[in-house]
């Protein structure tokens, strides 16, 4: 029997906050489900693990910090405070990772963020994004 819901999460997210991105892909499936307010819905490994990358070096400074666990099941929602650096902006936010486990790896992330038109705006190239 694999890892369970939560060991998977946790390494998942230690992967991510570590920028530890080929462990990363291999907690993720391969046709694993990213849904974000700022990226949209993209499907795949590599666009998952691109995802969770473009925010560390779209950035001069990121960091996530995991504040929060609750699994359930195949479930899991992380509760992490993001903070950063970009174009004179700085971000610090609340985000909600909604994730599925499925067979010893994250078959799905949702994110949710705090106040989305402000993570929007840190994320955006320029006034009309």
């Amino acid at each position: 029997m694999g890892p369970g819901t939560r060991e998977t999460v946790v390494r998942w997210l230690q992967a991510r906050s570590r920028r530890d991105f080929a462990r990363l892909a291999a907690l993720t499936a391969a046709d694993a489900h990213w849904e974000s307010p700022v990226a949209g819905t993209t499907v795949g490994r590599d666009a998952v693990v691109r995802n969770v990358k473009d925010g560390f070096e779209d950035t001069e400074q990121f960091a996530s910090e995991l504040l929060a666990l609750e699994c359930r099941g195949d479930r899991a929602v992380a509760v992490v405070h993001n903070t950063g650096r970009r174009q004179n902006e700085a971000l610090d936010s609340l985000q909600t990772l909604f994730l599925r486990v499925d067979r010893g790896v994250i078959s799905e992330v949702k994110v949710a963020v705090d106040d989305e038109q402000t993570v929007e705006a840190f994320w955006g190239d320029g006034p009309n994004t």
